[in-house]
């Protein structure tokens, strides 16, 4: 998962949330396919991973158990969107 994306450091730099200089780092890492900056007011760090899923402990990540992880990581390639809704 990338985040922040695009529209989130839009918002983040619209709000005073961030600086310019991180706007234009977390879009540029964007479009070179790579991670954009995880410290920053925003956040960062959201990730799908294992672990497991019992309490609410992931601070925004998405939590599967370890056999459940092993699966979704032999059918979805990297690089395919992820929409999380709640």
């Amino acid at each position: 998962m990338s985040y922040p994306n695009v529209e989130d450091a839009g918002r983040g730099l619209r709000d005073n949330l961030i600086s310019q200089a991180e706007y234009y780092s977390i879009t540029k890492a964007i479009k070179e396919k790579k991670m954009p900056l995880q410290n920053t007011k925003l956040g960062g760090e959201i990730y799908i991973h294992g672990g497991g899923r019992a309490n609410d402990w992931t601070q925004g990540c998405v939590a599967l158990a370890d056999e459940e992880i092993k699966k979704l990581f032999d059918v979805i390639k990297v690089g395919t969107i992820v929409r999380i809704e709640a």
